[in-house]
């Protein structure tokens, strides 16, 4: 019925009032069987005479307040449930006040039995004491740090299966007899854990043994050195077989040569302008690279220098470009730089390196040749 009049948050705060008014009874009940018992107990001290004394604890103003709590109670939900109905029996619809006077009511009410259970619970724990019951609490709690006491002088599996060390209580019964400088020897055993991996590494060693050196059924490094050797050639076989096939060569730093056509060298000027402006400048002028224009080199300037430095790097901080470019490729951006070789654009860098000139080989005059074989073999007496 409490969910036809009101809404849901009325309905919750009026289920915690309700269930806060069974604690309140529960707690009463409680209390005042202490307090009979606190009684009962007074009487028995004065030697059995109906004396009656005073219990330290008083239950009328618990009783009291419960039954004002219980019409406060009563009063406010006749007065929400009234409410509820005219306003289900309105035609016209009224916009809800922007605070629900039920809602503070309820709030107020329930901090009211939180204050009453908070001096019920404080009754109760005075009683305890009282009638003797919290000593009895106090000493079942030493019993227990007692029994906590015992436990942790057992060895924990840190010093059982880790350290095995000896508790510093029993330290008197490792202690070596000879000292030197006040300093005494402990007679500890090994940790577990660091003679357990010495034999297992003991273990290893002689399977290691057997596998490597005495039944040869793994290889050592050095043949597995050769082995990948072995499989580098072969897979480069196989590829330059496929380009072959194609009609391809495969360009490597022994064959490599200039390209001069203009498609080659706009390609090469596309991936420089993509992967080496950063260090080199839009116009390979230099800027954290070496400029790369002027005739000056610091690994040499030829094509096959190029394509060399391009591929594997240098020591001096610039990249292996190999695994994001082709050989055809670096090819043509080796080609694009040597076609800007000479170019002086402005702001170049400083030259670096050695002055690079290109080797010319000069043609052979082959009748001289034949002519200085014959003057040769005549000397020596050859015909």
């Amino acid at each position: 019925m409490v969910g036809c009049f009101f809404n849901p948050t009325q309905s919750g705060l009026i289920i915690v009032a309700i269930l806060l008014l069974v604690v309140i009874a529960v707690l009463s009940s409680v209390l005042k069987g202490l307090a009979r018992q606190n009684t009962n107990i007074n009487i028995k001290n004065n030697e059995g005479k109906s004396k009656y004394q005073t219990p330290e604890i008083k239950t009328s103003w618990v009783r009291g307040a419960s039954v004002i709590v219980f019409i406060l109670f009563s009063t406010v939900s006749a007065f929400a449930q009234g409410a509820a109905a005219v306003e289900t029996v309105q035609t016209t619809q009224v916009k809800p006040p922007s605070i629900d006077p039920f809602v503070i009511i309820m709030l107020l009410f329930i901090i009211l039995e939180f204050s009453i259970i908070i001096g019920l619970i404080a009754s109760i724990k005075r009683l305890f004491v009282a009638n003797g019951l919290m000593a009895d609490a106090v000493l079942l709690e030493e019993v227990a740090v007692e029994a906590k006491v015992q436990k942790a002088k057992k060895p924990s599996f840190m010093q059982k299966w880790l350290t095995r060390a000896v508790p510093i209580e029993q330290e008197e019964a490792i202690v070596f007899d000879h000292e030197y400088d006040g300093i005494r020897e402990l007679d500890n055993s090994l940790p577990p854990w660091w003679l357990y991996g010495f034999y297992i590494s003991i273990a290893f060693a002689a399977v290691y043994l057997l596998h490597y050196h005495v039944f040869d059924t793994g290889n050592l490094q050095a043949a597995e050195y050769k082995q990948e050797l072995a499989d580098a050639d072969a897979t480069k076989a196989e590829l330059m077989k496929k380009m072959a096939e194609k009609g391809e060569v495969m360009v490597n730093e022994e064959n490599v040569t200039t390209l001069v056509d203009a498609t080659s060298i706009a390609n090469g000027k596309a991936t420089y302008d993509g992967m080496c402006i950063a260090c080199h400048g839009d116009k390979a002028q230099g800027n954290i690279g070496p400029n790369l224009t002027d005739e000056y080199w610091i690994y040499g300037g030829s094509i096959k220098n190029i394509f060399k430095i391009i591929t594997n790097g240098t020591p001096n901080g610039m990249q292996s470009w190999k695994s994001q470019l082709s050989p055809k490729n670096i090819q043509e951006v080796a080609s694009y730089i040597k076609s800007i070789n000479g170019s002086k654009p402005a702001g170049a860098k400083a030259p670096q390196g050695d002055l690079w000139k290109e080797e010319v080989v000069a043609p052979v005059d082959t009748a001289s040749a034949k002519a200085d074989s014959t003057v040769a073999q005549k000397t020596a007496g050859v015909k």
